[in-house]
Order: structure tokens, then C-alpha cells, then sequence
């Protein structure tokens, strides 16, 4: 566990009025709510390159990818993210089916980050005492 810094706080507060954003809050709900694909094949054909749900899979999916990424190069606190982020196993569940179809296509670091923000966020969770059991 690290101590969040004032610095990691800006930073997550940043990432949070991006998240309340209307466009992404449109793009989250329709990727929670109608997105479904049983493979690569499936999302290259519902989802094609310039389409408006193409354009909500690539927001939802990159803003994730970002926020790995910055959590795999140190540049926030996983502990004061993970204290406030909800689930992303939701999200996550959505591109399992397809990943491995996307990554022989398009190369293995295809949302690497994604995935290594989904597995830590669990580690975290299992290693965590609920702040219930702490007062």
C-alpha cells in the first residue's frame, strides 16, 4: 500500500469529471447495457471503423486503457483509485470473449492495460480489510 499524494488526488479527481462527462457517461451505459460480441470476428462486424458504437467501444475501452496505464507506471495511487472505482469486472466481461481473437490480430499488448487494471483491482480487493472491520 502507498500513501496517495495531493498530486494523486488532483489526478482522480481529473479522471473522475472525465468519467461524468456526458459523452462518456452515453458510452459506458451503452457498453454495460448493449454490447455484445462472442469473438473478434463479431466486433469487427457490429463495430466497424467509424461508426457511432465503434466510437463508444473506443471511448469506454481507451479511457480504461489510460487509466492502466497509469496506474502500471506509478502515476497514481492504486489504493486511492481502487477505494473509490466501482467494479470494472463488468466492463472486463464484455471484452474477454473477443480479446484473444483481437490480440492474434492486432498484437498481444491489445488492452494490456485494461487487464492489468481489472487484475490488480481484484488482487486489491482480496487483499483489502473492509474499512467496517476497521472502526
Amino acid at each position: 500500500m502507498s500513501i496517495p499524494t495531493h498530486e494523486d488526488a488532483t489526478l482522480l479527481l481529473k479522471l473522475v469529471r472525465m468519467r461524468h462527462e456526458p459523452a462518456f457517461q452515453d458510452a459506458e451505459g451503452w457498453f454495460l447495457r448493449e454490447f455484445r460480441a462472442d469473438d473478434w470476428a463479431a466486433v469487427k462486424q457490429r463495430y466497424q471503423p467509424g461508426s457511432g458504437d465503434e466510437a463508444r467501444m473506443q471511448r469506454v475501452l481507451g479511457y480504461w486503457e489510460m487509466v492502466g496505464a497509469l496506474i502500471d507506471h506509478g502515476l497514481l495511487s492504486e489504493d486511492l483509485l481502487f477505494d473509490v472505482l466501482g467494479n470494472l469486472d463488468p466492463t472486463w466481461e464484455r471484452v474477454t470473449p473477443w480479446l484473444a481473437g483481437a490480440r492474434a490480430e492486432l498484437g498481444a499488448e491489445m488492452w494490456e492495460n485494461t487487464e492489468l487494471l481489472v487484475e490488480r483491482q481484484r488482487h486489491w480487493r482480496r487483499m483489502r480489510r473492509p474499512k467496517a472491520g476497521r472502526l
